[in-house]
């Protein structure tokens, strides 16, 4: 006979009798057959080992959405400041002429624009940008940005 007994696990077995028939049951499914807790527990270790994996694995996609979510805003952001000053520099050959500025300078940055407006000398522009991954399902990162002409200081009386 083999080394560790007959099979069985740990070389322990227990006869039990099925009808007239005696059938040789390992003495942890012996206990379990009988309502005691099962004593083996090998195997275990991989299922641990997976269930640590899977839930490394679901934090590190949750910081991956959050850092792309994060990514998209930054570039929302710098998209809508970069058409404001285009557009602002443009404001004076009329409205179209600012926002269509405005709206080249924002897709060349990967955002889109999603409005433009023109109060006097000043330009107010909005974008969007899709974030990637699965920071997609949730929506675009939009911006606002608004530039103009700087006001001068007040001069002191």
């Amino acid at each position: 006979m083999a080394r560790g007994g007959d099979g069985y696990g740990r070389g322990r077995a227990r006869a039990r009798l099925a009808g007239s028939v005696r059938v040789w049951v390992p003495v942890s499914a012996w206990g379990a057959a009988q309502g005691g807790a099962v004593t083996d527990a090998r195997g275990s270790a991989s299922v641990l080992a997976l269930a640590v994996g899977l839930a490394l694995l679901l934090v590190g996609l949750g910081f991956q959405t959050v850092g792309a979510a994060a990514v998209a805003r930054h570039r929302a952001g710098l998209a809508a400041d970069l058409a404001a000053l285009s557009g602002a520099l443009h404001v004076a050959e009329g409205a179209p002429a600012a926002c269509a500025r405005a709206a080249a300078i924002a897709s060349e940055n990967g955002a889109t624009l999603t409005d433009c407006r023109t109060t006097g000398t000043h330009v107010i522009v909005s974008t969007a940008v899709p974030p990637t991954g699965p920071a997609a399902l949730i929506g675009q990162a939009t911006a606002t940005a608004h530039a103009g002409p700087v006001t001068p200081p007040l001069q002191p009386p």
